[in-house]
């Protein structure tokens, strides 16, 4: 090629190219490279190169790489590759030797600049996103395809170390649910991983009791990657332990409350009734005088069991928890009346035997 054929070749490089010597004297540079080094021609000057040149040398830092780049690339047919900066702006500076030439080094400056600020963005948005997932109440293990654990915020090792499995991620990173818990729930969120996989959709929250002190609200949901295609399963806990132990308290409220409502219907629909029958019972006890031995024995009986019944709607009165156990096996349940039996100056203490 000749040097008009050249000179045309350099100047619609879209990168700025410089070709130097061993000793960093400048010999072709195209119009981007003289921009960069703030030599802005129209044509070609007389001393343009010179500029360049000039430029060249008072950046320290880069003429001294540039040299080092060009002395190994003079013994390889490898480039040299290395980074610049430049008044806020980076360049990936690459240094070969010309073909034909012993002396003659290509250097050829890639504006790295926006590619290195999208990583920046991309790093800074990580840091950020790890250190959101860090500060929520919420446990959250991100599963990669294969539904190993890619990613673990601190609130789930939290919950992990009251199941009694202690780790940090870089200790979880690559072991499956099922592998993480063998003992506790791990092989059920194994498989409700594998159904939202399958199914693709959502899963939970799903409340699950492990152990006394705490409860978890557990959700599956499907992770798709930028083209929608699904890529693994992200799994969201909530401590839902102080609002599970509320919801427990107000049951046990409503039971009282029934059993209240049911208090009163006794004493108003049977205690008075019941009051009439022991009063008849008495009396025939005491004044017919006529009535053998077996007839004062069941008036005695009728006492006794208003008696009890009487006790009961005490009980029933006084009770302040509601325990339930079951009337015959495998039966329906029936209120334990007798499961707390109030103090012996609080209500009348019936005879065991009129006890159910």
């Amino acid at each position: 090629m000749d040097a008009a054929g050249s000179e045309a070749l350099l100047q619609a490089f879209p990168h700025p190219v410089l070709v130097v010597d061993g000793n960093l004297q400048v010999l072709a540079a195209n119009r981007r490279a003289q921009a960069l080094f703030g030599r802005r021609v129209r044509g070609r000057q007389p001393d343009s190169l010179n500029g360049v040149g000039e430029a060249l040398l008072a950046e320290p830092d880069l003429a001294d790489r540039l040299t080092e780049a060009a002395a190994q690339a003079g013994g390889s047919t490898d480039e040299v590759v290395f980074g610049w900066r430049q008044r806020g702006r980076q360049f990936a500076v690459s240094v070969s030797a010309m073909a034909g030439s012993a002396e003659a080094y290509l250097a050829v400056f890639t504006d790295t600049t926006a590619g290195a600020l999208s990583d920046d963005i991309q790093h800074t948005a990580r840091r950020y996103l790890e250190q959101v997932l860090d500060d929520i109440p919420v446990g959250v293990v991100v599963l990669g395809p294969d539904l190993r654990l890619t990613l673990m915020n601190r609130q789930q090792e939290r919950f992990f170390g009251q199941l009694g499995r202690t780790l940090t991620l870089v200790d979880g990173v690559g072991l499956r649910l099922d592998h993480l818990l063998p003992d506790g729930p791990g092989a059920d969120w194994h498989g409700l991983a594998e159904r939202v996989v399958a199914d693709g959709c959502r899963l939970g929250p799903l409340r699950q009791a492990l152990g006394a002190e705490l409860v978890l609200a557990v959700a599956f949901s499907p992770l798709r990657d930028h083209h929608g295609r699904g890529w693994g399963v992200i799994v969201t806990c909530q401590d839902v332990t102080a609002q599970a132990r509320l919801e427990e308290e107000l049951i046990r409220i409503e039971k009282l409350a029934t059993v209240g409502q049911m208090v009163v219907t006794v004493n108003h629909e049977i205690n008075n009734p019941l009051s009439i029958i022991a009063a008849n019972a008495q009396t025939l006890r005491l004044t017919r005088r006529d009535l053998d031995e077996r007839a004062m024995a069941k008036l005695q009986v009728i006492e006794e069991q208003v008696r009890r019944i009487a006790a009961v709607t005490e009980r029933l009165r006084q009770m302040d928890q509601v325990a339930t156990r079951s009337y015959i096996q495998a039966g329906p349940a029936m209120i334990d009346v007798w499961g707390d039996p109030p103090a012996a100056d609080e209500a009348p203490d019936p005879s065991p035997g009129s006890r159910p």
